[in-house]
């Protein structure tokens, strides 16, 4: 019982780091937007 809720943990774990990378990159991305805006 207990390797299914670290097996879980694990998982859970590295999800929650995909969605923070993919948060960093639509952040990342929304600045560049308006990098290019202000520059025009």
């Amino acid at each position: 019982m207990e390797v299914i809720i670290l097996i879980l943990f694990v998982l859970y774990l590295s999800l929650s780091k995909i969605k923070q990378i993919e948060i960093q990159t639509n952040i990342t991305d929304e600045q560049a937007k308006t990098n290019d805006f202000k520059n025009k």
